[in-house]
């Protein structure tokens, strides 16, 4: 989701089996990320693709842009618990690091401080 400005805030991702035909796919995005944030909506689905992954290689469908826009709300709508998937926070934490690694191979950012 993005706000207004197009500042990116969270992610999610989904896995459908899909039929021909017109779909609605549930994204779930953390309360706590919005909240956080200071998310007020309303947000937009900043982008979207679908690919296939029955077979290799897999086919990535075009990237769609602005293609939902949520009603508004305050950031206090959202719970601020604590995300209890220790799994899932190792793999955010990873694609933490190598996204700022790649900022301050670009110059970006400054290296973060271990």
């Amino acid at each position: 989701m993005h706000s207004l400005r197009g500042v990116p805030l969270v992610t999610a991702q989904s896995a459908e089996n899909l039929d021909a035909g017109t779909h609605w796919i549930d994204l779930r995005f953390y309360g706590l990320a919005l909240s956080e944030a200071g998310a007020k909506g309303p947000l937009t689905l900043g982008s979207v693709t679908l690919a296939s992954i029955k077979g290799l290689p897999n086919a990535l469908g075009p990237v769609l842009h602005d293609v939902y826009r949520t009603m508004p709300f305050v950031p206090e709508q959202f719970h601020s618990r604590s995300f209890d998937r220790p799994d899932l926070m190792e793999q955010a934490r990873r694609l933490d690091v190598g996204r700022i690694d790649l900022d301050h191979q670009r110059g970006d950012k400054k290296p973060p401080r271990n």
